[in-house]
């Protein structure tokens, strides 16, 4: 049974998660926010913050499952199924300055979720059986990540019609380029485009809903590993891929990773998603060994994704946000604790001076549902009962300034 099979028999296991925010994930225009000022630097952690969403305003969702570090003791370390316990070494640092450099070029950010429990802990690109062997708070940590994941790709295709993600690892194989995994097995790969442009394997490709909707009209194949595919601009910019023009196919033999879990969950390979997205397995030496070879290769994919989707999608990041009003510009000091919740908890706003302070708690399609004066400890209560989902917090910080936060209700 291959992947693509194991998926099918599994995939209602995930099904609870891909409704849990289906429609509170709404971007947050109504407050007219949409640069990276505050708002899009905040930080959404999951539970013990083993998880972390780092909403950007751009639609490019970047995930990191395995280059997390940390180890908490009472959590076993996997041992079902032979477990791949492999840490992707500096693929963390790489997403990170991949955010980095998105916001030099266009001064916005993407969206980033990374896990940062080991790998030994907790695998995200696996199903969760096998991802979390059993242990209740290593699944706890599985599913918010997705919905991480859910969430960021909705809230970029509201704002922008289309999102694209990228599930970020490393490999050690020993032909040094980025194998970029689209669903297609290496064998499928080796065909002729011809047969890449079949219905069944333009179904089976992360990118296969771009086909139909690409301004040029492009072929599957040329997408795949045509003069504008994502390989072949990665080989021009210096760092060759497979597919591309320059590597058209791995060779008979050769290790490659067609794509995984998070790919066939999270694209357009799942007919419950529309996002378009790859599985991009980068090498150490040159693009994660060290800080200078991490920024030059982030620099590149930046300018290679811009060039990308706007010559296949038309998008354009020079407006890519609209700008934090300035009644609504705070320092950074000030912050909301904790940024995800349960109903019944209180929320606390820290470096809040004396004095009154109002709030006012929306949903994320703009409807207020609460509001009121924070208590004279900074804080206020979620209702017992709250829908879960996404919601935006105004606080006013000082009379007539007022600062939006971002904060996530569970179940």
């Amino acid at each position: 049974m291959d992947f693509k099979d194991t998926m099918n028999n599994r995939m209602h296991r995930t099904g609870k998660f891909k409704i849990f925010f289906t429609c509170a994930w709404l971007v947050f225009l109504f407050l007219g926010v949409g640069r990276s000022s505050s708002l899009s630097a905040q930080v959404i952690y999951g539970f013990n913050q083993y998880t972390e969403y780092r909403p950007g305003t751009l639609p490019i969702v970047i995930s990191a499952p395995h280059g997390g570090s940390v180890t908490p003791l009472f959590l076993p370390d996997r041992t079902c199924n032979n477990a791949t316990t492999v840490t992707d070494v500096n693929t963390r640092e790489l997403a990170l300055q991949i955010d980095s450099s998105f916001f030099a070029q266009t001064g916005c950010h993407i969206n980033l979720v990374l896990c940062n429990l080991k790998r030994t802990k907790l695998d995200c690109n696996r199903e969760i059986v096998e991802a979390a062997c059993g242990n209740a708070y290593a699944e706890r940590a599985w599913n918010e990540y997705h919905r991480f994941i859910d969430s960021a790709l909705q809230l970029s295709r509201d704002r922008y019609g289309q999102a694209f993600y990228i599930d970020l690892h490393g490999h050690g194989h020993s032909k040094q380029r980025i194998e970029l995994g689209y669903g297609l097995s290496a064998s499928i790969l080796r065909n002729g485009d011809a047969t890449l442009n079949t219905s069944g394997n333009i179904r089976l490709s992360s990118i296969g809903d771009l086909t139909a909707a690409n301004l040029y009209q492009l072929s599957h194949a040329a997408l795949v590993r045509g003069e504008f595919s994502l390989g072949t601009l990665l080989g021009n910019s210096g760092y060759p891929a497979v597919p591309s023009s320059q590597i058209k196919a791995p060779d008979e033999g050769d290790d490659f990773y067609s794509g995984g879990y998070s790919v066939y969950t999270h694209t357009c390979i799942n007919p419950q998603h529309e996002a378009i997205g790859v599985q991009m397995e980068c090498y150490r030496v040159g693009i994660r060994d060290t800080y200078i070879n991490r920024k030059a290769f982030a620099e590149a994919l930046a300018g290679v994704l811009t060039e990308y989707l706007g010559h296949h999608l038309g998008l354009g990041f020079n407006n890519c946000g609209t700008g934090v009003p300035e009644n609504e510009v705070t320092p950074e000091s000030h912050t909301l604790f904790p940024s995800f919740c349960r109903s019944g908890q209180r929320v606390f706003i820290q470096g809040l001076g004396s004095g009154e302070s109002s709030y006012e708690l929306f949903s994320a399609i703009g409807q207020k549902v609460n509001q009121g004066l924070l208590d004279p400890s900074g804080s206020f209560p979620i209702r017992n009962g709250q829908q879960p989902g996404l919601y935006v917090v105004k606080v006013e910080i000082r009379p007539g300034k007022y600062h939006p936060f971002r904060l996530i209700i569970t179940e």
